[in-house]
């Protein structure tokens, strides 16, 4: 039986476990450091058990889609407070960009609950899939690899990834021996657009035949700085500061503690773990009907009005267990699971508004076979998950619900010939109930809606042929039937996230069908003395869509605290003086998403003293209706790169170049965007015997120029930082 560790309940164990923590670990992942250490101190590895977080994790050309891995020492250059900041303009990726804070990776303009983000192979157990304002409970500082995995291995994961798996691996739980009493990194960085700290890492060591591991982070970001005013609407810029996004900041404390059993045939493994952010999503914006004009468009009055931030607190429990040849057809099984109880608090003017729960848990077990048919390896598996999820307050747009999913999956690996085949299956059962909340004791509420049950099947198929020594082909075939989630079914309220009514369709009678699609993936890489490259062309076709539409609506808040849903042509004088706030509706279309993204690296200079890499690299992301021809919603722009790294040991400098199009292609009632430039300098200078040490430098937006993504809800509201300088260091020890 779990026991049950409610935040808000315990405050005083949270603050007690929290601060022994951060005042033992000021740590983190060091800027190219962590390898040099490695290599001077002697690691215990078991010879021939690799443990690894995703099946079958090869070199990217391996894959039958592309694949991106990134260790400790290309993630340092790229950390931000947040996930989606951190992987933000590598090939096919971009963020939803909400505030400094919150932000999700978007994957060729899938994002929510088209991608998966795992911590340690396990969801992150949040409540970041239902709004762009919350944040994951995953810190980019303690992560110590992510790999992006697209294809067949997706089906591993859940039928909710057409757009991808990102896995974060972090040290909450040793995976390999420590080979010492400790072992860690530290490591300090300044901020000066937030005028703040970040001190992060982790330790670990060798107890007899246990190893322990400690991580930790404290975070005191201010108000970031940004080039000009905040709003786009300069009514909303009166009596406000300029060159400063007020109600920005983020303070941020995470900490883990873990405990491994490691031996010739086991790793055995226990967690637990705490996060806590704090960090401001600017104003609330308000909308009064001023008049109407004789054209019959609205005169509108807007100011801002309560400052609102998001208290964030989760307690998780991770375990592991791995056997090696634990049965005769089997080459190693693998089980994990986590639990977290996880809540947060949305305050308006320093008074809680709303409060999110999720307690939830997922468990997987894999077994990876011994070959049969004399090529065909693969793995077998089940996952299951439970979701507990409420909403109490002012904006509680959705019923408190329990989701409930259960899989089964395989993914195999065939040789034939010069091909090498790839192929995985997955069926995916999910049950949702809903209970009721307060919004039904409204006098125009309709009354509990429906439970909904369904299940899905899915499938996916890769080639891979070399063409050459040096250049490989992929291609991959997939079919997806993903169910639909919680808040696309039951969403009915107003949520502060979207600034909208938020409603689903499925409320209104629609019977909302599972979401399928059908895609094609067609790849290309080279990698040779001179060159490195890595280019893709995708589409993707779906029946029911499930989109989030801005429609013509408008709701007004009643006394009672219904709302009037009114079309926006239909409001005339009697309107004058009330409140409102857009609509946004679930619907399901027909649509499809195609696109291309590649890079190209140019190794100028190549030997042991020193190199020079050039590298070129873009992608574009259509979406649109297919019966209509209406473009979807927050669809990223074309966008355009151009970076230069120069090593000379103990010496890295680099420069990079972003060319962000403007976004025209839009959704009804959805605005365009301004296209921008981005220019960044990195440095780093390494020290000790190992270079176990380096002082880093790195200038974000040198030129502070004005940056709006298009992606994010808040655009008009909450441009991008300026220019931003951030200097540190790091120690491995």
């Amino acid at each position: 039986m779990l026991i049950h560790l409610s935040i808000k309940k315990n405050p005083l164990f949270f603050k007690f476990i929290r601060c022994c923590f951060c005042t033992v670990m000021v740590t983190a992942l060091p800027l190219g450091a962590e390898s040099e250490s490695d290599a001077a101190e002697p690691v215990q590895v078991l010879d021939t058990f690799e443990l690894r977080t995703l099946e079958f994790r090869s070199l990217a050309e391996d894959f039958a889609q592309p694949t991106l891995f990134l260790d400790a020492a290309e993630l340092a250059p790229r950390l931000e407070t947040s996930i989606g900041e951190t992987l933000e303009g590598l090939p096919g990726i971009s963020s939803t960009s909400y505030f400094p804070g919150a932000s999700r990776p978007i994957i060729r303009g899938f994002s929510n609950d088209r991608i998966r983000i795992l911590s340690n192979g396990i969801d992150t157990l949040d409540a970041s899939v239902g709004s762009h304002d919350h944040s994951v409970a995953l810190e980019p500082h303690l992560i110590e690899e992510i790999e992006l995995v697209r294809g067949p291995a997706t089906l591993l994961y859940g039928s909710n990834a057409v757009g991808g798996v990102i896995n974060a691996t972090n040290r909450r739980i040793a995976r390999q021996r420590a080979g010492a009493d400790l072992t860690g990194t530290l490591r300090t960085e300044y901020s000066s657009a937030a005028d703040g700290w970040t001190h992060a890492g982790y330790a670990v060591g060798d107890i007899g035949p246990m190893t322990w591991s400690l991580t930790g982070l404290v975070r005191r970001h201010g108000d970031i700085d940004i080039p000009g005013a905040a709003n786009a609407d300069p009514e909303l810029n009166e009596g406000r500061s300029t060159g400063t996004l007020e109600n920005s900041f983020v303070r941020t404390q995470d900490w883990s503690g873990g405990l491994s059993y490691i031996q010739d045939h086991i790793v055995a493994g226990i967690s637990l773990s705490g996060f806590n952010t704090n960090y401001g999503i600017g104003f609330e914006t308000e909308n009064d009907v001023a008049g109407v004009a004789p054209n019959g468009s609205l005169i509108i009055e807007r100011e801002l009005d309560d400052r609102v931030e998001i208290d964030v607190e989760q307690i998780r429990v991770d375990a592991l267990l791995a056997l090696l040849e634990p049965f005769s057809w089997a080459e190693e099984l693998r089980f994990r699971f986590g639990w977290s109880d996880y809540e947060h608090d949305e305050l308006e003017d320093g008074e809680v508004g709303t409060t999110f729960s999720n307690q939830a848990f997922e468990g997987r077990v894999e077994i990876e076979h011994v070959p049969w048919l004399g090529n065909l390896e693969g793995a077998i598996g089940a996952q299951f998950s439970q979701s507990k999820f409420s909403a109490i307050g002012d904006e509680a747009f959705i019923r408190p619900n329990r989701t409930r999913k259960a899989g089964l999956f395989f993914f195999e690996e065939l040789p034939v010939g010069e091909w090498t085949l790839q192929f995985g299956a997955r069926v995916e059962a999910q049950r949702i109930t809903v209970s009721g909340f307060d919004r039904d004791a409204l006098p125009a509420a309709t009354g509990k809606p429906d439970n909904f049950s369904d299940y899905g099947l899915s499938g996916s198929l890769g080639f891979i042929r070399p063409l050459n020594d040096t250049t490989t082909l992929s291609l991959n075939l997939s079919y997806t039937e993903r169910l639909p989630s919680a808040q696309e079914l039951y969403a009915d309220g107003p949520h502060i996230g979207t600034f909208a009514f938020e409603r689903s369709d499925a409320l209104d009678g629609s019977h909302f069908k599972t979401e399928d699609s059908i895609g094609i993936d067609v790849g290309l890489s080279h990698s040779s003395q001179r060159f490195t490259a890595e280019s893709s062309i995708f589409y993707q076709r779906f029946d029911n869509f499930i989109n989030l539409r801005r429609t013509d609506e408008l709701a007004f808040e009643n006394n009672d605290g219904s709302y009037d849903i009114v079309r926006r042509q239909d409001v005339d004088n009697s309107f004058i003086g009330r409140e409102f706030i857009d609509v946004t509706r679930y619907q399901q279309v027909d649509a499809h998403y195609y696109g291309l993204e590649g890079s190209l690296t140019y190794h100028a200079l190549s030997s042991e003293s020193h190199s020079l890499d050039l590298t070129l690299g873009g992608d574009l992301v259509r979406a649109s209706e297919r019966s209509s021809g209406e473009n979807l919603s927050r669809i990223p722009p074309a966008r355009l790169s151009a970076e230069v790294i120069y090593r000379n040991w103990p010496i890295e400098i680099g420069a990079r170049h972003r060319y962000i199009f403007s976004q025209d292609r839009t959704a009804a009632n959805e605005t365009s965007t301004a296209g921008y430039q981005l220019t960044s300098l990195n440095a780093a200078y390494r020290f000790g015997d190992t270079g176990q040490g380096t002082v880093f430098l790195r200038v974000d937006n040198l030129f502070d120029n004005e940056a709006r993504s298009h992606t994010s809800f808040v655009k008009d509201s909450a441009p991008l930082a300026g220019r931003n300088l951030r200097l540190g260091v790091a120690y491995a020890y």
